[in-house]
C-alpha cells in the first residue's frame, strides 16, 4: 500500500521531504530553537512597530507644547530660527542660531569691552 503511495508523488516532492527529515535528523533540536528565535523576532518587531505608532498617538500634545516653545523664543530671542538642511550644509556655525540665547549671548560678548 505505501508503494502505491510513494510512486504518485513527483520526484520534487520526494526530494523536499527527504531533505528536511535529513536536516531535522541531522541538526537535532537546533532547528526547532532556531524556529522559535524567528518567531520571537517577528513578534518582537510587531510589538516595536505597534509601540512606536501608539507612543506617537500620545506624544501629540508634548509636539504642541514644543511648538509653543518655539514660537515663544522666537519671540523672546531675535536671532534665534532654526535653519534648513542646506543653510546647515553651506554654513555649519547657522547652528548657533538653534541654541536659544546663544547667538544674542555671543554677539553681547564680542561687543563686550
Amino acid at each position: 500500500m505505501t508503494e502505491k503511495r510513494i510512486s504518485k508523488w513527483t520526484p520534487e516532492q520526494l526530494l523536499k521531504t527527504v531533505t528536511i527529515t535529513l536536516v531535522f535528523l541531522i541538526a537535532g533540536p537546533e532547528v526547532w530553537v532556531a524556529v522559535e528565535f524567528v518567531s520571537l523576532i517577528e513578534v518582537i518587531g510587531v510589538l516595536t512597530f505597534w509601540s512606536s505608532i501608539w507612543v506617537g498617538f500620545k506624544m501629540m500634545p508634548i509636539y504642541r507644547l514644543f511648538a509653543f516653545v518655539i514660537r515663544l523664543l522666537m519671540k523672546l530671542d531675535p536671532n534665534f530660527f532654526i535653519p534648513d538642511k542646506n543653510t546647515i550644509r553651506q554654513m555649519p556655525s547657522m547652528l548657533v542660531h538653534a541654541v536659544p540665547f546663544a547667538a544674542t549671548f555671543l554677539i553681547f560678548m564680542m561687543c563686550a569691552p
